[in-house]
């Protein structure tokens, strides 16, 4: 019988938290871009990168409780 288990150590988190750390990076640098300063490229990295983190998070939240 071969059971497969999830162990939520360490690394298990730090996977949303780097998408999170990402996305930020990405919608800062978009911001501070003088060409399209609150255009386009914003509007998307805001978009792609809220639903990025929030599926990460959502992710591991059922992970958390399939466990």
């Amino acid at each position: 019988m071969n059971n497969m288990t999830i162990t939520l150590t360490f690394g298990t988190w730090m996977i949303p938290l780097i998408i999170t750390i990402i996305s930020a990076i990405i919608i800062f640098i978009a911001g501070n871009m003088k060409e399209d300063h609150w255009g386009f490229m914003f509007f998307i990295s805001i978009i792609a990168g809220g639903l990025a983190t929030i599926t990460a998070w959502i992710v591991w939240g059922l992970m958390l409780l399939l466990k």
